[in-house]
């Protein structure tokens, strides 16, 4: 008795998320003003989209307006890390209750554009 096969067909697909705009670009060091505040990697993707709501929604937003989000975490690996809504600090200026002012050492970042719109309490 004979057997007969239908030809062996593959088919692979590759799929992958979006693509990512970034740039890489070496800065000299310069310092922040912001607000902060520790979160858990584990929940960042829905913990600090509700930081940045609460930012605007307090007011803190005419205080920093949010030119960046930095993540704070200098041993990575850690599970938590600081993360910091912030702009450039102009030393001519108070420093509100409740903000920090830190150094950003120079060094070659990652640069990822923010396209997200945020609401902003209306004034």
């Amino acid at each position: 008795m004979c057997k007969a096969f239908a030809p062996l067909q593959l088919s692979i697909s590759l799929k992958s998320g979006y693509a990512m705009d970034y740039r890489i670009t070496a800065k000299e060091a310069f310092s922040v003003l912001g607000v902060s505040r520790n979160f858990h990697y584990e929940n960042a993707n829905q913990d600090i989209p509700a930081f940045w709501q609460e930012h605007y929604a307090s007011g803190k937003g005419e205080y920093v307006c949010g030119m960046f989000g930095i993540n704070i975490n200098p041993k990575m690996g850690n599970e938590n890390f600081e993360y910091l809504i912030a702009d450039l600090y102009n030393s001519a200026r108070d420093i509100p209750d409740g903000f920090t002012v830190i150094t950003i050492p120079a060094f070659t970042w990652a640069v990822f554009p923010c396209r997200i719109p945020i609401k902003k309490k209306a004034r």
